[in-house]
């Protein structure tokens, strides 16, 4: 798929993803399921398009052209209660008549396209809804939709593509599942590390099995010329990681947690990306650290500031010159998360060294699209400080993606499952059983002021009525984000979201569907989301008890906030805005920018804003128009086309001006250093003296990129200094990526996977492994694929198998040859 397919197929799923908050209630009412069941709604219906009708792209069209005519108007998201309403109740009519047989036969062919009884259907349609009982739903809908026939021609439409979807319960049923697993997904802790000989090769050859990518041992030289080992730390032990190494500054006194200071806490965020035919994908990767992420983050502060906690971007990695975030190709890529499993299939490889400043910032891993990617997050309850498999968030893209859940259309799903997630991290469990039914009623999360509940609303009988009594609420609300954002920035405990009919554990309160720790849809989580004053009070007791240097970090933090902090969050306002660039885009009656180039729901092409026939002029808006959070509606707007005639002729509108010389650099200025006392990413400053590897390697000085370690260049620190979580060396910063590269003979690549060859039937070498040799030496290396030599082996070739039908062997390693 090339850039300009995946940015067409995303944008046609923003349109398909915001339809199907109506669609939802369309497919409801022909399956005579008004009430019942909630996984008709419009995320998992999407998924279940994306999965089901991949390669049909007639379906595909029908439902984007639709969904496209549905939001025909600019205050489609303002009308969503309405709408869906109103539509529902024409297809439930429409459900009721069919026992007529003649009417039933005209929809059969209709919907298989025949026009003579697509002519009938229409007439049949429209006397339904002239008639009494459906005049009222017609006279609201008819000015938004043009005149009655346009209506007719829309609801023909609307039921030739949805009824595809229709009679496939146990497939939603297991996409609903899928994206809302059981807690933790993936299951065990990685299996210790154990010790083996390699099949084929001497005796005395022997590796240790891993689940981390090992950590690098630095030998530092003394001023004698012998070579110290640099502190390097055990591997977890069960205590606690401590921080001594980086002492608090002298006179800051944390507070005591049942004060629930604010806490400001760093979060750093790699997004992982694969290799396409021009470029990187997914679609708007190349945005993530500079558009998707910080609106995240503005978002989630927004909902996080009654808990107390608030975060701050230290760190965003999401460039192809971090080798550990690239894959290969789209299916290497998708196998991180095809199984729910991103611990088990992919963060072992680049754990623990992936991880910055751990324990004391947050690490964030973005992998998978949908609908391969399942579920759409998780994180630890709470985040093990000793152990970096279980210290870690994980997002799916589609929660950063603007065309998919970093959106207004989307509810702001994407932050809401960040701060679900961050809730597990500072200690928090669901609110329900999320393994299943609980009979009991048990108090599963230990906090007093949660409900109990037998299972997630989303499961519940009356889950979809939850979750219309949202979207009633927005609508009732004004659909404003702003109006909502202020309430959210202040919510506690239950706002309304509590129904006495819908108790199913009686004696302790009903159950509460807008709970952020509960599994709800995401218009509940932006019209009454909240958690509990006990909630609160139990994130900073635990995150305290746990990791007691990181909730004191985060208290100096929140009274001395970096300057990365700025923006993002009130306890670290903005600089003033300075004048916003000149932008050629026209500007649309909402205050937003026009698209580029857009086509209407005919596939008629136009470009920024245009006068279109029976219309005026118009234009798509700017999905990435950050100004546009809290006034987009549907996908287009009115608009003032820009009269700058540079800008309609397509050039900037500084055209013409001549190009300013660049100011010569200042007398004495040099470079980032990369050598001996460079600054690391740390802020700590590289040895003066000499390092090389303890597993072997050249002698350097300053930065170096190793092959051990893909991650970036490193360097030694001096003797005695040592980053936070201990080691003897730090990563360089990021203009040193193209600092010397260690020069080794091994290990040596033989071939790729696809040709190399092994004795085991039904084994083959896989694609990328990594391995620690305990004899004849302790040396490690990471980054391998295919078969490999190593000098241990004197030359010989070896690989990690993957094996179908034969688990003896499978993940060990096993001789090979090319």
């Amino acid at each position: 798929m090339t850039d300009e397919t995946a940015r067409t197929h995303y944008g046609q799923l923003s349109v398909i993803g915001s339809g199907f908050h109506v669609l939802a209630e369309v497919v409801s009412a022909l399956a005579g399921t008004n009430s019942t069941p909630h996984y008709y709604n419009s995320r998992i219906l999407t998924l279940f398009v994306m999965t089901e009708f991949n390669d049909n792209q007639d379906v595909l069209a029908r439902i984007y052209n639709v969904a496209q005519r549905l939001q025909t108007s600019p205050t489609f998201m303002a009308q969503l209660s309405d709408l869906a309403s109103s539509f529902g109740s024409i297809f439930q009519w429409l459900r009721a008549n069919l026992s007529r047989l003649t009417a039933r036969r005209m929809l059969q062919e209709g919907a298989a396209g025949s026009p003579a009884a697509a002519q009938m259907m229409r007439a049949f349609i429209k006397a339904g809804l002239q008639a009494p009982e459906l005049a009222p739903v017609s006279a609201s809908l008819t000015p938004t939709y043009n005149d009655i026939d346009a209506l007719v021609d829309l609801v023909v439409d609307m039921y030739a593509s949805v009824s595809a979807l229709l009679g496939r319960t146990e497939r939603l049923q297991a996409l609903d599942r899928g994206a809302h697993p059981p807690h933790p997904p993936g299951g065990d802790r990685p299996p210790e590390r154990t010790t083996a000989t390699i099949p084929g090769l001497d005796a005395n050859v022997s590796v240790t099995l891993d689940p981390y990518v090992p950590s690098l041992e630095v030998l530092l030289a003394g001023a004698a010329g012998d070579w110290d080992a640099a502190y390097v730390p055990p591997r977890a032990s069960g205590s606690r990681r401590s921080l001594a190494d980086v002492q608090l500054p002298g006179g800051f006194v944390p507070s005591d947690p049942s004060q629930t200071p604010m806490v400001l806490l760093p979060t750093v965020w790699h997004i992982l990306q694969y290799k396409t035919r021009d470029g990187y994908g997914p679609n708007g990767v190349a945005d993530a650290c500079s558009f998707q992420v910080p609106r995240l983050v503005k978002i989630a502060n927004t909902f996080l500031l009654p808990s107390r906690f608030q975060i701050y971007i230290a760190e965003c990695r999401n460039t192809p010159g971090y080798q550990y975030l690239v894959k290969n190709s789209k299916a290497d890529y998708a196998r991180c998360t095809s199984t729910g499993d991103f611990g088990g299939t992919c963060a072992g490889a680049i754990l623990p060294d992936a991880m910055r400043d751990f324990p004391r910032a947050v690490n964030v891993f973005v992998s998978g699209e949908e609908p391969d990617a399942s579920p759409p997050g998780f994180g630890p309850i709470p985040a093990d400080p000793n152990d970096p498999f279980y210290g870690y968030i994980f997002l799916t893209y589609a929660n950063l993606s603007p065309e998919m859940y970093n959106r207004l259309e989307a509810f702001e799903g994407g932050a809401f499952t960040f701060v679900h997630e961050l809730g597990h991290y500072l200690g928090l469990d669901h609110t329900f059983d999320d393994n299943g039914y609980d009979p009991e009623c048990e108090d599963i999360d230990q906090v007093a002021d949660t409900p109990a509940a037998r299972t997630s609303p989303m499961w519940q009988p009356w889950g979809k009525l939850a979750s219309q009594a949202c979207v009633s609420a927005w609508q009732a609300g004004g659909a404003s984000y702003a109006s909502y954002a202020a309430k959210g920035a202040s919510r506690v405990g239950p706002q309304g979201d509590q129904v006495k009919a819908w108790d199913t554990c009686p004696g302790g309160g009903p159950e509460d569907y807008a709970n952020y720790m509960t599994y709800s849809h995401a218009a509940c989580f932006m019209t009454m989301g909240h958690f509990t004053s006990g909630q609160i009070a139990f994130m900073h007791k635990v995150t305290n008890e746990v990791n007691p240097d990181f909730y004191a970090w985060g208290q100096y933090w929140a009274k001395n906030p970096p300057a990365a902090a700025r923006g993002y969050t009130s306890l670290a306002p903005a600089p003033p805005d300075a004048a916003p660039p000149a932008k050629c885009a026209s500007t649309t009656a909402n205050g937003c920018s026009c698209a580029a180039s857009w086509t209407n729901e005919k596939g008629t092409a136009f470009s920024d804003c245009a006068n279109v026939q029976g219309v005026g002029w118009m234009c798509a808006v700017d999905k990435n128009d950050a100004d546009c959070v809290a006034k987009r509606g549907g996908w287009w707007d009115y608009c003032t086309r820009n009269p700058d005639t540079a800008c309609a002729s397509g050039g900037s509108r500084n055209a013409g001006a001549a190009t300013p010389t660049p100011a010569p650099a200042p007398a004495g200025w040099v470079p980032t250093p990369c050598g001996p006392g460079a600054p690391t990413a740390s802020g700590l400053k590289c040895s003066n003296e000499t390092w090389r590897l303890k597993a072997g390697s050249p002698d350097f000085l300053g930065c170096a990129s190793v092959d051990q370690l893909p991650l970036g260049p490193i360097c030694a620190l001096p003797k005695g200094t040592t980053r936070a979580d201990g080691k003897g060396w730090d990563y360089c910063q990021d203009s040193c990526k193209d600092a010397k590269k260690a020069a080794a003979t091994y290990p040596k690549a033989l071939c790729a996977a696809s040709a190399a060859r092994v004795t085991e039937s039904t084994c083959s070498c896989k694609d990328s492994w990594v391995i620690d040799f305990t004899s004849p030496t302790k040396a490690s290396y990471t980054g391998l694929s295919g078969c490999t030599a190593f000098q241990e082996t004197n030359g010989a070739g070896t690989c990690q198998v993957t094996c179908t039908g034969n688990r003896r062997v499978n993940n060990k390693y096993i001789a090979c040859t090319c």
